[in-house]
C-alpha cells in the first residue's frame, strides 16, 4: 500500500510539473479549480469562503519555487482589506473592528496601510468612506479590482 501511495504521489507531482511546463511553453494558462472557486466567492462578496479558498491556493503556491511568501501575505491582505471596507460601508463597525484586530493586524504586513485603514473607522458615512479610502464601494467593480490586485501579486 505504501509503495502504491508513493507512486501515486509521484505521478501527481509529475503531472503538475508537466502541466506547468506546458503552460509556460505554450503561453496558455488554465485556471486551477481552486482559483476559479476563489474568484466566484470574491465576486459574490463571500469573504469566509474566499478566505478558505485562499488558504487552499496558498497551499498550492507555497510549494512553488517562484512564489515569495511576502506575496502570499499581500494576497490575503488585499482580500481582508476589501472585507473590512465592506463591513464599514454597511455600518457593521464591530465586524470591521474584528477584521482589523484579528485578521489584518496579525498578518504584520504593511503596517502603515493598517493604520490608514483604522483611521477610516471615523468616517461619518459611506460617501466619506468612499472618498477617504479612494474606494468605489462594495460591488462588482471593487471586487474585480481585488481579483486583479491578487493576480498581480501571485
Amino acid at each position: 500500500m505504501k509503495v502504491h501511495r508513493t507512486t501515486s504521489d509521484c505521478y501527481v507531482v509529475c503531472r503538475r510539473r508537466s502541466a506547468a511546463l506546458l503552460m509556460e511553453e505554450s503561453g496558455l494558462h488554465l485556471e486551477h479549480p481552486a482559483a476559479a472557486t476563489f474568484r466566484q466567492h470574491v465576486l459574490a462578496g463571500d469573504w469566509v469562503k474566499a478566505d478558505h479558498d485562499l488558504r487552499a491556493l496558498h497551499d498550492l503556491l507555497r510549494d512553488s519555487p517562484n512564489v515569495d511568501p511576502h506575496n502570499l501575505a499581500e494576497m490575503k491582505f488585499v482580500v481582508l482589506e476589501q472585507k473590512y471596507l465592506e463591513h464599514l460601508e454597511a455600518g457593521r463597525v464591530l465586524d470591521a473592528l474584528h477584521v482589523l484586530r484579528n485578521e489584518l493586524t496579525p498578518l504584520q504586513h504593511d503596517t502603515p496601510r493598517v493604520h490608514r485603514l483604522s483611521a477610516l473607522m471615523m468616517c461619518a458615512d459611506a460617501a466619506e468612506l468612499h472618498a477617504r479610502a479612494a474606494w468605489p464601494g462594495a460591488g462588482p467593480r471593487s471586487r474585480a479590482s481585488v481579483l486583479a490586485r491578487v493576480q498581480v501579486v501571485s
